[in-house]
Parts: structure tokens; C-alpha cells; sequence
């Protein structure tokens, strides 16, 4: 007796497709239509994993379109903090199908859609690609006179090329409720504000999704004069970050995966132009139990991406193995440019069920619901709470809050720093509608007088000294040195009176805003924890080797400790200062690069490791003040 499955090849069962089979020799899990030639003129757009695919691309032959090549004399680091060089052109992640149906109108129309000004601080961002440039600009016209010179490149590098690679990354999008515009990530996320009233969250479903990329293949042709051309479809296996239903993340995970699939898979057997390349299925293979992830199960590792592209050229050839030298650094760059990631910084933690941190100190914080800690800070919050849970695995979240600032309500009109709303002091800590699905309001009226507020970065300090001088961003790749995105201190040869009263003018506003906070009667007892200093290579890149080498950052850390303390009442039971151990820094007087918590040159913020010594002082047996605090108070 014969049945339908006695001529079908070993791939087409389980047990030999999968159960046995080694998951980085998966050659025959692709069967291309036509073949992918290295003279092709190859153009990337698509999620975060997609730059993965154009780097070794590039690395192995291909000739990968580059319509927005990065300035001369630029370092890798600084052209893909630019968002030069990470697709064809400079459009940043391209997430959804939707939002590529919306580029390629503007092409068409040679115009922008409405609503895409937004607001970051007091500079402006284009927010279809929000970090491009990183630092925004002065001007909603030179942000659109900047897009319009995009465009011009995108029309130029769809007329050039042969091959278009796009990978679908996610169906939940933003779009504004009366332009229809979509974005790339929520408003108020990275620049903006929210407003439901204003923006309304989308989740594309397979109609949506299929009729917007049946709209863009159709776009680049009318763009291309009728030409032919090639599409190759990719699916990428990152899960999402979070998720803007009221679902679990995973199930909306698979939803969104599911869609993009399907919708990849159809248009592929509707087009003999159109090919899929199962991208998704290497990486979530059963068989790699989660080998091609790393420990936070959503980043593909290097040995993912190498399995993923050494299936592609074994049937595309290109004459390279598909082996790529990716340094830590270029990882992170990586990981670094997709907008979603941002959301993961203080999503919601689960006590991992593993052992605490070697090395971590054991913290007896002690607080109880009725004696709860309220840690608030900045974007070095991050790290700190980090530290906090390692140090203290059993922490009962009933009993201690961390607030990001820059999440909440603000309280004072155009105001830069206090964003709490006051209700008699800071009873009511009312965090942005876009965070209501990870944070939730905090009344602390019940706990009058009985919460101790630790107060982390935040104006004291460290990078503080930098603000002093200018606004301090993220780094605008392009510019040598990073020194025209950091404020640049004047090389001095001592710490004088002089010096101290330039910081105590800049930093005024600043501390008064602090002590606001540090002051308020509802607080039993407040902890101001210190910034930390720049990594030095952080240093060197924007601010200069001259600098760093001559010491004066040192005197100019000095001056600015002194107008900080002689602005701050008296430390008591009340109030207390944490400073860092001088240990964790260099002689030039910025951090050892082994505290970095971004491998990247521009990031200034510390790991975890970094706040042990603070967390000592504050939570451990003795928690007094550590022999060092007073050492900083002059220059040695």
C-alpha cells in the first residue's frame, strides 16, 4: 500500500527536518526561485534585523546600494550612530509594511506627510526616522528641508536598483488619527507627546499589511518607469519589546510573527518576482533551543545571523563563507538604533529565578509597605536599578517604586526639569498615558512622611559638570570627535574661586530644582545619589584626547562639587549625599571604561557594577557615608 507521503524527502518529516538535524546546516530549508547574483544592485530597508543582512551582504561581494554614503574621515562607530551606512539610505527602521507604503508616497509626491514635527526638549526631530540626526535640529525647516533631501536619495536608490531586501518587523504601529500618518515608534517615546486624542495605536492585520506592500511593489515600479526588478522578503524573528494591547507580549508576539509570515509567504506565491527567505524560521528553530538568541530571548546573536546568511549563500554563492567579524561594539550599535528597543529600559522585571550577581554586594534594605523607598532619576536610572536588584534579590516590589522621571506628568509649563505633579508636595506621581501599560500612578499620600526618597543622578555631578557648559546629546555621527554634540570645558591648569562661581551660577536653577524634590515634607528622609562621570573613551571621542589628557577635568570636577555642596543644607539623618569611590576612575578623573554600560563610544552612562560602592553606603551593615565622600571637595 502506498500514501501520499512515501515520495516525500527527508525535510518533509520532522523527525529528519528538524529533530535530528543540526540547526546551523539548514541548506535545504530554502529553495530560492531565481538566483541572487553579486552584480545585482541590492537595496536594504526593513526592522533592526535587517541591517544585519546588509552588513554581510556588503562583506561578501554584493554591491549594496548606499544613497546617503557617511562624510569622509568619520569612524564606524560615528557613521552608525548617524544612521549612515545601516540601510541603503538614511530612513532609519522600517517596521512595518504601512510605513514603507508611506515613504514611497512621499517619493511619489516629493512631499512629507503631515505631522511629522515633533518636539525633543527644545530642538526639533523628524519623526518618521526620530534619531536622525540624533541630536534633531534648530528648526522644523531645516528638518524638512533635511527630509527632502532624503527623499531625493530614496528615489535615486530605487531607480538604481535590481534587488529590493525588505524584512517585516511588526504590526503595532502609532498613526495620527486625522493625517494618517505612521511611525516608528510611540510618541513621546523619544520626542513628542503624546495625545490620544491626537495618535491612535494600530495593530495591522493580514489585509492591511498585505495591501500596503501590494501598494509599495506597485510604487516602485511607477518610480522605476515599469522596470523589472526583484523583491526578496524576510521575516525577522526579534519578538517585540512590548506591546500596546492589553495582552501578554507573547501571544502578541506570535500574532504580529504570524501575520508578517503569511503575508510574506503569499505575496512571494502571487509574484514569480517576489521570493522568500525563511529568516524567522532559522532563528526559531526548535532544534537551536533558543541558541540563536541571547539571555534576554529576543537579541539574535552573531551565530544566528551567521546560520541565517550561511543557508543564503549557499544557494546565492557571492564567493564569501558569510562570516562576519562583528566586534561587541558594532553589536550594541546595532542593538542601539531600533527605536522599539528603547521601551525595554524599564519595562516591567520578574525576580529571576537564578542565583544573585557574583560579586553583588547583599543589601538588608528593609523597607516594608509602610516604610516604602521611592528611587526617581534619570536615564542613569537604569543601571541603578540594576544594581538595586542584584543586590537585593528578594526586593518587595509593594514597598519600592523606581520612576523615571522623564516618564511622568509635567508640572510646570515649558518647564526643562520638574516633571512630577504636585498635589500638596509630591502626593500623586502621574506617569504619561504612552507608560500606562507598564507604569502605574503612585499615591503616596497614605505614606506621608514615612517614604524615603532616593534620588539618583538627577543634577548632582557628574555629567552635570558637562551640562554646565551646553546641552549634552547623544551624539550626532558625522562630526569629529563628538564636539559638536558635547559642550567643550576650557583646558585650565587649577581649581579657583573663579572657576567654583561659574559653577555655582550654571548649576543654581538645577540644585534649587532638587532640592525641591530632596526637601518636600512628605519625604521622611532623601538620598541624593551622584551622576556618573563620562567613560573615559566616551571622553576621548567627544571631547577630545588634549582634554582628557591634560587633567583638567579633574579641576573642573573639583569647583563644581564645592558650588554644588555650598548650595546644599547641611547632611544630616535627613538628607544624605552619595558620592563614587575615586578608585572607579582614572587619573584624567572620568570613569574606567570596565563601568561603561554601552560598549558604544558616545553612550555616558555607567553599568550596574558602577553603583555597588553606592549601594553600600546606602543599604549595607554600617550605611554611613564611605572614608572617600570627602576627597572630592578639592583636586589632588
Amino acid at each position: 500500500m502506498t500514501n501520499p507521503y512515501d515520495k516525500t524527502a527527508p525535510r518533509g518529516f520532522w523527525k529528519t527536518g528538524v529533530e535530528t538535524r543540526d540547526p546551523v546546516a539548514m541548506s535545504d530549508i530554502h529553495t530560492p526561485k531565481w538566483q541572487v547574483q553579486p552584480d545585482m544592485r541590492v537595496a536594504t530597508a526593513g526592522s533592526c534585523f535587517a541591517r544585519h543582512l546588509a552588513r554581510f551582504l556588503t562583506q561578501n561581494g554584493f554591491d549594496v546600494i548606499d544613497a546617503e554614503p557617511a562624510p569622509e574621515g568619520l569612524t564606524p562607530q560615528q557613521a552608525e550612530q548617524g544612521g549612515y551606512g545601516q540601510f541603503s539610505a538614511r530612513y532609519g527602521n522600517i517596521y512595518t509594511a504601512p510605513q514603507l507604503a508611506q515613504l514611497l508616497q512621499e517619493v511619489q509626491r516629493g512631499k512629507p506627510p503631515k505631522g511629522i514635527i515633533w518636539k525633543r526638549d527644545d530642538r526639533v526631530i523628524d519623526a518618521l526616522r526620530p534619531r536622525i540626526p540624533a541630536q534633531g535640529f534648530d528648526t522644523a525647516a531645516q528638518a524638512l528641508e533635511a527630509r527632502a533631501q532624503h527623499l531625493t536619495a530614496v528615489r535615486e536608490m530605487i531607480e538604481g536598483l535590481d534587488l529590493f531586501v525588505f524584512t517585516l518587523g511588526l504590526t503595532e504601529a502609532w498613526e495620527h488619527r486625522q493625517h494618517g500618518t505612521v511611525y516608528p515608534i510611540a510618541p513621546g517615546a523619544v520626542g513628542g507627546t503624546f495625545d490620544p486624542d491626537t495618535y491612535a495605536f494600530r495593530n495591522f492585520g493580514y489585509a492591511d499589511t498585505m495591501a500596503a506592500l501590494e501598494d509599495s511593489l506597485e510604487m516602485i515600479r511607477d518610480i522605476r518607469g515599469g522596470r523589472a526588478f526583484r523583491v526578496l522578503l524576510t521575516v525577522s524573528p526579534v519578538p517585540l519589546t512590548a506591546t500596546a494591547t492589553d495582552g501578554h507580549v507573547l501571544p502578541a508576539t506570535i500574532y504580529s510573527k504570524s501575520v508578517l509570515r503569511a503575508v510574506a509567504g503569499d505575496c512571494a506565491a502571487r509574484h514569480e518576482f517576489v521570493d522568500y527567505f525563511p529568516s524567522y524560521e532559522i532563528i526559531t528553530n526548535p532544534a537551536a533551543r533558543s541558541r540563536f538568541y541571547d539571555a534576554n530571548l529576543r537579541t539574535v546573536t552573531e551565530d544566528g545571523v551567521r546560520a541565517v546568511m550561511g543557508v543564503f549563500f549557499h544557494h546565492h554563492g557571492a564567493g564569501g563563507s558569510g562570516f562576519l567579524e562583528t566586534t561587541a561594539a558594532d553589536k550594541a550599535l546595532v542593538d542601539d538604533g531600533c527605536e522599539e528597543a528603547l521601551l525595554d529600559a524599564f519595562a516591567p522585571k520578574v525576580k529571576p529565578q537564578t542565583q544573585p550577581v557574583l560579586g553583588a554586594p547583599r543589601l538588608n534594605i528593609g523597607a516594608t509597605p509602610q516604610d516604602p523607598i521611592l528611587f526617581a532619576g534619570n536615564s542613569h536610572l537604569a543601571s541603578f536599578k540594576e544594581a538595586v536588584q542584584a543586590a537585593a534579590p528578594d526586593l518587595d516590589p509593594a514597598a519600592h517604586w523606581f520612576v523615571p522621571i522623564n516618564w511622568t506628568t509635567a508640572i510646570q509649563s515649558g518647564g526643562r526639569w520638574p516633571r512630577l505633579r504636585r498635589r500638596s508636595g509630591y502626593e500623586k506621581i502621574v506617569f504619561r498615558p504612552e507608560y500606562r501599560n507598564r507604569m502605574q500612578d503612585i499615591d503616596l499620600s497614605m505614606h506621608r512622611g514615612r517614604v524615603t526618597l532616593c534620588l539618583v543622578g538627577r543634577n548632582f555631578i557628574g555629567d552635570q559638570v558637562l551640562r554646565a557648559h551646553g546641552d549634552l546629546t547623544t551624539g550626532q555621527p558625522g562630526l569629529r570627535d563628538g564636539k559638536k554634540v558635547t559642550p567643550q570645558l576650557p583646558v585650565v591648569g587649577r581649581d579657583d574661586a573663579a572657576l567654583e562661581d561659574f559653577y555655582r551660577g550654571a548649576l543654581q536653577p538645577r540644585i534649587a530644582w532638587a532640592l525641591q524634590m530632596l526637601m518636600d515634607p512628605i519625604f521622611k528622609r532623601a538620598i541624593w545619589v551622584a551622576s556618573p562621570d563620562l567613560p573615559e573613551h566616551a571622553a576621548r571621542v567627544r571631547l577630545g584626547d588634549a582634554f582628557v589628557d591634560s587633567g583638567s577635568y579633574r579641576f573642573h570636577q573639583a569647583a563644581a562639587l564645592r558650588a554644588t555642596l555650598s548650595m546644599m543644607p547641611k547632611q544630616d539623618d535627613r538628607l544624605r549625599l552619595i558620592q563614587h569611590d575615586p578608585a572607579l576612575r582614572t587619573d584624567s578623573g572620568f570613569i574606567r571604561n570596565e563601568y561603561a554600560a554601552h560598549p558604544s563610544t558616545m553612550d555616558i552612562h555607567a553599568n550596574a557594577a558602577f553603583y555597588r560602592g553606592a549601594l553600600e553606603q546606602m543599604f549595607g551593615e554600617r550605611a554611613k557615608p564611605a572614608a572617600y565622600a570627602p576627597s572630592l571637595t578639592s583636586a589632588p
